[in-house]
C-alpha cells in the first residue's frame, strides 16, 4: 500500500466521524465565549458600581502602593480591589483589562468609572486632579 493510500484511508476515515466528535469543538468554543462574556461583565459591573476599584495581585508591591496611597490620602473613601492571583479567572480579566485599557500589568486603577493607569501614573498624578475625579459626578 503507497503512502497515499494509506493517507487517503485515514483523511477518509476522519471525514466520517462522528456528529458528537465535530459537536464537542462547538461546545467549547462556546463555553469559552460565555467565560469571556462573564469576565468582561464582571469588570464593567465593577467599575460601574464602584467609585474606585483596583485590579492588584496579593504580592505586588506596586499594588500595595496604590492600596496605601487611598489609605493614606483618602481615608474616607471605599477602595473596591479585586486581588486577581485569589481568583480562578484573574489571568481572563488581565487580558480583558489590555482589552480596555492597552495595558496589563497590576495594579489597574478606576476611579469613577475612568481608567486612571498604574501606580506610577496615579502617584505621579497631583492630589488636586485626584481629588476632582473622585468629587466630579
Amino acid at each position: 500500500m503507497s503512502v497515499f493510500s494509506h493517507m487517503y484511508r485515514s483523511l477518509s476515515s476522519a471525514l466520517k466521524a462522528p456528529a458528537s466528535f465535530f459537536s464537542t469543538s462547538a461546545a467549547s468554543s462556546s463555553s469559552r465565549q460565555d467565560r469571556i462574556t462573564a469576565v468582561e461583565d464582571f469588570v464593567e459591573d465593577t467599575i460601574n458600581s464602584h467609585k474606585i476599584v483596583v485590579f492588584s495581585k496579593t504580592y505586588c508591591p506596586y499594588c500595595h502602593a496604590t492600596k496605601s496611597y487611598f489609605a493614606n490620602n483618602y481615608p474616607a473613601e471605599k477602595v473596591s480591589v479585586v486581588e486577581l492571583d485569589a481568583r480562578d479567572d484573574g489571568s481572563e480579566i488581565q487580558d480583558y483589562l489590555l482589552q480596555k485599557t492597552g495595558a496589563r500589568s497590576v495594579p489597574r486603577t478606576f476611579i469613577k468609572g475612568s481608567s486612571v493607569g498604574g501606580n506610577s501614573d496615579l502617584q505621579a498624578m497631583p492630589k488636586e486632579d485626584v481629588t476632582a475625579l473622585l468629587a466630579s459626578a
